[in-house]
């Protein structure tokens, strides 16, 4: 077993021991679980196909089978015990788009088809409050 392995692992073994999460300190955060980065239908994907035909295959692949659901047995489990969920991505609000940064400003296109304003299905169940704002 190489040094690599080894270090696999131990951080499998430390994955597998109980979480002990602390009430009052504690919240879920959701960090970029936008269907722009979770559906080949949007231009992030696209770019990546072109740069490396095949390559995204398993990238939505991983994010099909074990992120998104990752992310929603998280949400329950919070939601659950009453705790925050809190999500934040990256976008932009004037129409132009240049409040993104530089870098993102070509990835910030609708997917062919789909007009202004109009919502899809986000891959992650956004979020609820009450009056609040819990």
């Amino acid at each position: 077993m190489t040094d690599h392995e080894k270090i696999q692992e131990m951080v499998m073994q430390k994955d597998k021991a109980p979480l002990t999460l602390e009430r009052a300190k504690s919240a879920l955060l959701i960090i970029d679980a936008q269907r722009y980065f979770a559906s080949p239908d949007y231009p992030f994907g696209q770019v990546f196909e072109k740069l490396a035909p095949g390559a995204v295959g398993g990238y939505y692949k991983r994010v099909r089978a074990t992120v998104l659901p990752n992310i929603k047995r998280l949400q329950e489990c919070f939601r659950s015990l009453q705790l925050p969920v809190i999500f934040c991505g990256a976008g932009c609000y004037l129409p132009d788009g240049r409040d993104l940064p530089e870098w993102m400003r070509e990835f910030d296109q609708l997917p062919p088809g789909q007009e202004p304003g109009q919502v899809d299905h986000d891959p992650v169940e956004p979020p609820r409050f009450d009056r609040l704002g819990h």
